[in-house]
């Protein structure tokens, strides 16, 4: 996809979000821009998973020493997307521009690193909520595991006398 093809894309979507074309300005340079204006402040998180499809990527700028022209150039080039492969976690880099001076990489978490990591922080989360519910000495609460969720279900049993838990927390904070 060229770069006339890349920025009508964006248009588009942008379009579609409820940008009209008036507030949306096209710059062309060495590397062509969207800018957007608008009288709300914008979420940048949403704005770009609506414009990126949910697939945020890492851009990467690399820059290339003016020294560096022709077959150098092409060699430098090659060389930084070789140290961006072998990123852990990371899939393949996907070049998105170059100039003269500059070459912009993409790269983006792989999907089984993405769900490892999601496993990894609701676990943990899961032990944090545990460990606080438990230290408040509440009696039977669950938290039932629940794999690839996003949402964590806690059981809390009702409490018997909740009156005396009352007195015992505000004795506790004055000290009594």
């Amino acid at each position: 996809m060229n770069d006339t093809q890349y920025m009508s894309e964006m248009r588009a979507k942008l379009n579609k979000m409820g940008f009209s074309d008036e507030n949306i300005q096209a710059s062309t340079g060495e590397i062509p821009e969207l800018t957007v204006k608008s009288s709300t402040e914008l979420d940048t998180g949403y704005l770009l998973d609506n414009l990126l499809d949910g697939n945020n990527p890492l851009i990467i700028s690399i820059v290339i020493p003016a020294q560096r022209q022709g077959a150098a150039k092409e060699e430098y080039i090659k060389k930084a997307e070789n140290a961006l492969d072998k990123l852990e976690l990371f899939e393949s880099p996907r070049l998105l521009r170059m100039s003269e001076n500059q070459a912009l990489f993409s790269i983006k978490l792989s999907q089984d690193s993405a769900e490892k990591l999601a496993e990894d922080n609701i676990e943990s989360v899961m032990e944090a909520l545990e460990n606080r519910i438990n230290k408040f000495g509440v009696a039977e609460s669950t938290i039932p595991p629940r794999s690839r969720q996003t949402r964590i279900l806690i059981e809390i049993p009702e409490e018997q006398k909740p009156q005396e838990r009352w007195r015992q927390s505000k004795s506790w904070r004055s000290g009594v």
